[in-house]
């Protein structure tokens, strides 16, 4: 088949990066919205679309092609969906039951064991207590044979005359590697965040520990809170925002071609 020597002035313009962002939005929604089990068959699927649209547009717009754009051609669709899928689970999905579910705001503490489903909760009337917080620490050895050690922290949050044989209906969670319980405990605005439903058993054991250990009574169905300082709706912009940061960057190396022919040629024609 005779192939022309460059692509059509649309095609590099429009075409191309506009097919590598519809295939990055695709892995983002899929990498975001599946099961950590469904990633293997989305993945295979956009990249036998990607490599079929591909060959469709390359039979459409043929070329012979510099090196750079060969290569660039034939990779450029195929990573943008994996890129998609990579960035929609590992940026996007902590932050998944910000959509699935609606937020519950201005909750009375009290009120945290009506609704234990997963979600963004915020507390009008909660305060940290970090001189009962707790630790549990697990350790092990991970499958590449390398030791960790982590520690999962809890501390109670309590409504206003609260005395320590109350049960405790709402506790707060974080990770040795992430902000102290001290530092969320000075914050000056409501308690609120994610309801924590990963790794819920080595939080419990904190809980367990922390009733041990300070002589409380904890709800049998007490909520299990991951904190963060932004509101539901800063959460959920700075989600789509990063989301749509990815896209803009899809789009931008989709024109690369252009401006390799523009700066090789001179110009278009």
């Amino acid at each position: 088949m005779q192939r022309n020597r460059w692509l059509p002035f649309f095609y590099l313009l429009l075409l191309w990066p506009l097919a590598g962002v519809g295939l990055a939005t695709a892995g983002l929604l899929s990498g975001y919205w599946s099961g950590s089990w469904l990633l293997i068959p989305y993945m295979l699927l956009l990249i036998g679309v990607s490599l079929g649209l591909t060959a469709v547009l390359l039979n459409r717009y043929p070329l012979i092609p510099p090196d750079f754009l060969e290569w660039f051609t034939y990779a450029y669709l195929p990573l943008a969906a994996l890129g998609g899928i990579f960035f929609g689970y590992l940026v996007g999905r902590p932050y998944l039951d910000l959509t699935r579910y609606p937020p519950l705001e201005n909750v009375r503490v009290e009120e945290a064991t009506d609704d234990v489903t997963p979600g963004y909760r915020q507390f009008r009337n909660g305060r940290i207590l970090p001189d009962y917080s707790a630790t549990y620490t697990d350790t092990g050895v991970d499958s590449d044979g390398y030791y960790y050690s982590y520690d999962y922290i809890v501390a109670p949050v309590v409504p206003p005359g609260w005395r320590e044989r109350d049960p405790i209906t709402l506790w707060v969670v974080t990770g040795s590697q992430e902000l102290t319980i001290t530092d969320f405990a000075a914050w000056d605005g409501p308690v609120q965040g994610m309801v924590a439903v990963r790794q819920v058993g080595n939080y419990w054991r904190g809980v367990e520990t922390a009733v041990s250990t300070h002589n409380l009574q904890t709800d049998p169905n007490a909520l299990l809170l991951r904190l963060y300082e932004q509101s539901h709706a800063d959460l959920t912009a700075k989600l789509w925002r990063d989301m749509e940061r990815y896209l803009l960057v899809v789009a931008l190396i989709g024109w690369l071609p252009l401006l390799f022919l523009l700066w090789h040629n001179g110009g278009l024609g």
